[in-house]
Parts: structure tokens; C-alpha cells; sequence
């Protein structure tokens, strides 16, 4: 019976064994999946790493990119700023250049009315005269054909001979100087002692006043000392193509009218502004060929003498001092004059001013009288 059993068990035996070594190593699977797990995680791990230092790269490329924007727009409103300021400022400048020109053209306009009325003056006989006042002209356009007309009224220049030892005291009142007149004499206190001294009224010379009134021409000039070189048409060509040329002042010219005998010509010009410039240089040189010949430039000036009056002047504020003796200097003298003479109780009053001259010596006091 065992026999049998052992006979059928032994293809048993072999089958389980050969179903043994069929089955798979559980073991070794095993290991595998953990190592990729580590793997894995550890992949995973490094992932995390690297996003992590990829998000705190970000995060400082942000915060550098907020940085620039802020300081962009900070520069930018910097200059923003600047720029407002230097339009504001512009803008006053502006305002400024437009005052200049402004007070430019004002002043272009009186040295223009000056150079006019200077044009007349340097024109005129020179005479000891003194200018007293003009008569305002009226506005004229500068391109105007119209001619200038200006009013001088003239008063000679008073000369008065005071010889040493006198004075020449002027007060401010009339009440004053006739005050120290009535009074005739009057002793002036020094130290220790006193000088008496005559006052008496300073007689002036005969005098006559009159006004000039004078046109100036703004298109014609008058060119004289001209020499007697060339015939007549000739010297005509020459003045005509010199007074032309814009580098002496000229411009197109209508007419020219020389006359040979008087040694002068007239320049008569198309546009009324030329004639102004042409005799701001009074003496010019005109080239006639081989040689050039010097001429004198003036305005044309028709005047009219009016107003004439002839009187004796007396100043009413002026007292003349004779009789005085030589104790002091004479700015010493001078002082104490003033001194005496400032006095209500001397019958004096504010002195305006005084000239005194020593002994053997002599002055011309030159003054206006009062009419």
C-alpha cells in the first residue's frame, strides 16, 4: 500500500516543483517599485526645489521691475517738473523781452526825436545863448514827407564882471533879496569887530530874447564846401552815385540840384526816412576818379525868427556886497556871508547861492535874471 502511494505521489513532486520554479520573483518587483518611488519622489522633491527658486526669482525679477517703474516715474515727473519750470520760466523771459522791446522802441522813438533836434541845434549859428524851452511836436509817422517843426525859445547867457573884493549873494525869496537892498548897508560881524558893507542891485546889460521855429526837412539834405573840380553835370553824376550807395546812408534819390557858384547841392530822396541817416556822418569823402573830395552834410532847415523883445535885466533876487575888506579866506568869507545873511534878524533869509571874489582879483558870473 505504501508502495503504491509513493509510486502515484512521484509526478506530484515533480509538478509542484516545476510549478516552484514557474513562479515569479515577488522579492525582487518588490525593491523595484520602491526605488522608483525614491526616484520619484526625490524627482519630485528637486521639482519643488527648482519651482521654488524659480518663484523666488520671479518675485525679485517683480520686485526689480517695481523698483524701475517706480524710479522711472519718479525721474519721469522729475523731469516733468523741470520742464514746467523752464516753460515758466520761458515764459517770463518772454514776458520780459516783450517789456524790453517795449522800452526799446520808446527809447529808439526819444533818440530818434533827439538826433532831430540835435540835427537843428548842430545846424545853427553858434551864439552865447541859453536854450530856455521847446515847443513839444507834434507825433509824426517816420516814413512821413511831412517835415519836422520844432520851436526853440532862446534868452542870451548873462555875463556879470565881479571884480575883488565883492560878492554875489542869491536867495531863494524875492521878499529876502529886497529885504537886504532897502536896507543898503548892513555890518557884518567877525571875530571882534565888524565890516560894514553896501547892497545894492547888480545892473545887468540889455538882452534879447525870441523864438526860432524850424522845419526840418525828412526827404532833402544840403551838401555844401563842395570843390570846384568837376563841370556841373559831372559833379552831379558823382554826388548822385555816391549819395545812392547804401554803405554812406543813401537810397534812390529823385533830384539833385547843384549849384556850381555856391559850392552846394541838394539831395532830394524818394523815401523820407533816408535823409535822417544820411547826415548822422556830417563830413563824408566822395570819390571823383583819381581823387576824393571832402564835403559837409546838413539838414535842410527853413526857419522863422519870432517873438523878438529887447529889455534891460534886473534880478530880483541877487544882492551885490561891495565894501568888503580882506580879513579871511575866501571860502571863509563865503561862510560867514551865508551865515549873516541866512538871518531874519540881519533881514536875511535862505540863501540860494554865493560868489565871492577877493581883491585884485576878477570873475564872469554867467545867470539867467529873472524877467
Amino acid at each position: 500500500m505504501d508502495d503504491s502511494l509513493d509510486l502515484d505521489m512521484g509526478p506530484l513532486r515533480k509538478a509542484d516543483q516545476t510549478a516552484m520554479d514557474d513562479t515569479p520573483d515577488f522579492n525582487v518587483t518588490t525593491r523595484t517599485a520602491e526605488e522608483d518611488k525614491n526616484e520619484i519622489r526625490q524627482i519630485r522633491l528637486e521639482a519643488e526645489k527648482a519651482f521654488k527658486k524659480k518663484e523666488q526669482e520671479m518675485e525679485q525679477m517683480q520686485r526689480e521691475y517695481d523698483k524701475k517703474i517706480r524710479d522711472l516715474q519718479k525721474t519721469i515727473e522729475l523731469e516733468h517738473a523741470e520742464v514746467q519750470k523752464k516753460l515758466v520760466a520761458i515764459s517770463q523771459h518772454d514776458q520780459e523781452m516783450e517789456v524790453l522791446k517795449d522800452e526799446l522802441e520808446n527809447a529808439t522813438s526819444k533818440c530818434q526825436k533827439l538826433e532831430e533836434k540835435q540835427q537843428i541845434s548842430s545846424s545853427l549859428p553858434e551864439k552865447l545863448m541859453s536854450f530856455s524851452k521847446s515847443v513839444p511836436m507834434k507825433l509824426i509817422e517816420r516814413d512821413s514827407k511831412i517835415p519836422i517843426v520844432v520851436e526853440y525859445e532862446f534868452i542870451p547867457r548873462i555875463i556879470y564882471p565881479l571884480k575883488g573884493p565883492q560878492a554875489l549873494i542869491t536867495f531863494e525869496s524875492e521878499e529876502v533879496a529886497q529885504s537886504v537892498l532897502a536896507a543898503k548897508c548892513h555890518n557884518v560881524a567877525f571875530d571882534g569887530f565888524k565890516i560894514e558893507m553896501k547892497a545894492q542891485s547888480p545892473l545887468l546889460e540889455a538882452i534879447q530874447e525870441f523864438k526860432i521855429s524850424t522845419e526840418v526837412s525828412r526827404q532833402q539834405i544840403i551838401v555844401s564846401e563842395i570843390p570846384d573840380t568837376l563841370d556841373e553835370e559831372q559833379m552831379k553824376d558823382k554826388l548822385e552815385l555816391h549819395f545812392y550807395k547804401a554803405k554812406n546812408g543813401g537810397g534812390d534819390i529823385e533830384k539833385v540840384e547843384y549849384n556850381k557858384k555856391e559850392r552846394t547841392a541838394i539831395i532830394t530822396f524818394v523815401k523820407s526816412s533816408v535823409a535822417g541817416s544820411v547826415v548822422r556822418q556830417k563830413r563824408q569823402y566822395i570819390n571823383i576818379g583819381r581823387e576824393e573830395i571832402r564835403v559837409k552834410v546838413s539838414p535842410v532847415l527853413n526857419g522863422e525868427l519870432m517873438n523878438f523883445k529887447t529889455f534891460t535885466a534886473v534880478s530880483r533876487r541877487t544882492v551885490l556886497l561891495t565894501g568888503i575888506q580882506e580879513v579871511l579866506t575866501q571860502e571863509e568869507m563865503e561862510d560867514q556871508l551865508e551865515i549873516h545873511f541866512q538871518k531874519p534878524s540881519n533881514g536875511g533869509g535862505e540863501v540860494e547861492d554865493i560868489v565871492y571874489i577877493p581883491k585884485s582879483k576878477c570873475a564872469l558870473v554867467g545867470f539867467i535874471a529873472d524877467k
